[in-house]
């Protein structure tokens, strides 16, 4: 019943309505105890610790791989994003505010840093990025330096979607791609 709410992500007031109870009572008979929207959350939370553990462990026996994803958000804020992923799965580290420091060296490699020590650089394979500024490679290069177990590769889509962009840009194919968007509106 608790994972059902959890993923159906009803308002916490749900748990407490007497016509749900009702409904829950029914099946399981007299006595059957509602959980609380509390104990629904700490048996999530337990869940996902567990899964983290799982996930950590493998990370030592197979190694992983760091995915770095610069991003910038509507207000122009930019943000990197570090998820983990391994045989068993992808785990979401850590987002990082970034906009006062993507011109920082220094901050830059200390935050980079930090993902290499969080993660154990002993259990890093490669590092993938997507952000393709000098400062960040920069940082990315004293990384390198100072820890010498995994490397650093660009993402491959973020390097064709730049590439397109310059070919988009040239003038023919700018109109070429404008006509296009017209016979595709209809």
């Amino acid at each position: 019943i608790g994972k059902f709410f959890s993923e159906a992500g009803p308002e916490p007031g749900v748990l407490h309505s007497s016509s749900l109870r009702e409904m829950v009572v029914f099946p399981h008979g007299p006595g059957a105890v509602m959980p609380t929207y509390e104990a629904v959350l700490q048996e999530q939370l337990r869940e996902t610790e567990n899964r983290a553990k799982e996930l950590k462990q493998e990370w030592q026996t197979s190694g992983c791989t760091v995915i770095v994803d610069s991003w910038k958000s509507k207000c122009d804020k930019s943000f990197v994003s570090v998820l983990v992923q391994c045989s068993k799965g992808t785990q979401f580290l850590i987002s990082i505010y970034v906009s006062e420091i993507t011109e920082d060296l220094d901050e830059l490699e200390s935050m980079l840093s930090r993902v290499v020590d969080d993660v154990g650089a002993h259990n890093i394979v490669q590092i993938v990025m997507n952000d393709v500024s000098p400062h960040m490679q920069m940082a990315r290069q004293y990384v390198l330096n100072k820890y010498d177990s995994f490397f650093f590769v660009l993402c491959a889509d973020h390097c064709i979607n730049l590439l397109l962009e310059k070919i988009a840009a040239l003038e023919h194919v700018s109109e070429v791609i404008t006509m296009a968007k017209h016979i595709t509106r209809f």
